[in-house]
């Protein structure tokens, strides 16, 4: 439980900086612990499906998590959408601007050894359901973190495609390949990390 909560806690520092940097008007600046807002009420949608991992790593699991849950480590955290359609047309990404839309796929973390933990989000430029890519979209960004025989922190750059499709009913698929290991050695990148998670709403 302690190993699970540390690698959560690791991906959502990592998230949290990512994000930070792509939302509006927090451009070098991230998010602390005591600036993160408290977890909402998990009763929003539930979100369900698998998650599969290829290249430093390998595995594949399933996973249940909650709209609500997204909120954690989000700079501005959404309101709760009220059904599933609702949550697929994403939540508005800055008071200052009505029309900048941003959306959150479902936080995936996985048990046993490795396990993985996953966020990533469209923090602006999301027009409702649809497909995204992030070679179109610089706003769709992610990270993971597995946890072998040590925690390895992986996350979007340049080099690597994070592709993410939303449907109208809140089901999607996130793709990702070549996420970059942030350990160095030799001036080299050590690894990287691909993966698909693909869920559905209830």
């Amino acid at each position: 439980m302690q190993g699970l909560m540390r690698l959560r806690a690791l991906t959502i520092a990592l998230a949290g900086i990512v994000l930070a940097a792509c939302l509006p008007g927090t451009a070098g600046s991230s998010p602390t612990a005591s600036a993160r807002p408290p977890s909402q009420p998990s009763s929003g949608p539930e979100l369900a499906g698998s998650v599969s991992v290829q290249g430093d790593y390998e595995l594949s699991a399933s996973f249940t998590t909650r709209v609500a849950e997204h909120a954690e480590g989000v700079p501005t955290p959404p309101a709760m959408p009220a059904s599933c359609a609702e949550y697929a047309m994403g939540f508005q990404a800055t008071s200052q601007d009505d029309n900048a839309r941003a959306f959150l796929p479902p936080v995936v973390q996985t048990t046993g050894k490795p396990a993985v933990f996953i966020r990533s989000m469209i923090s602006s430029g999301y027009g409702g359901p649809g497909t995204y890519n992030s070679n179109a979209t610089p706003g769709l960004s992610g990270g993971a973190t597995v946890q072998g025989d040590a925690f390895t922190v992986y996350h979007s750059t340049t080099g690597s495609t994070t592709t993410l499709t939303v449907q109208p009913d809140g089901s999607g698929t996130l793709s990702f390949s070549r996420w970059r290991s942030t350990e160095v050695r030799g001036g080299i990148i050590a690894g990287y990390l691909s993966g698909t998670v693909t869920w559905s709403c209830h």
